[in-house]
């Protein structure tokens, strides 16, 4: 995967904080460990394909999280596009 940058972490940031999680509760949520999330959200690791399906999973947009285009939530499959969220 190519690097692509710290922004992403702070875009995850903001989702925790927007559903208002704690770092543990999160990563709980999102089935990964409380170390490898505090490396996610500190930009020391790139995001992995489980962590970037279960955001999915969730209703986050993998694009918004990655390049900071569009909003957070991603639109319903079969959607308008019209979800909200920052962005």
């Amino acid at each position: 995967m190519a690097h692509i940058g710290n922004n992403w972490s702070d875009r995850l940031r903001e989702i925790r904080k927007f559903r208002g999680l704690n770092q543990e509760s999160f990563a709980k949520q999102l089935g990964v460990g409380f170390r490898t999330y505090i490396r996610y959200e500190k930009g020391e690791r790139e995001p992995s394909l489980s962590l970037l399906k279960s955001l999915a999973e969730r209703g986050i947009s993998v694009q918004w999280l990655l390049t900071g285009n569009g909003n957070m939530n991603a639109p319903p499959p079969g959607g308008s596009g019209t979800a909200g969220g920052p962005g």
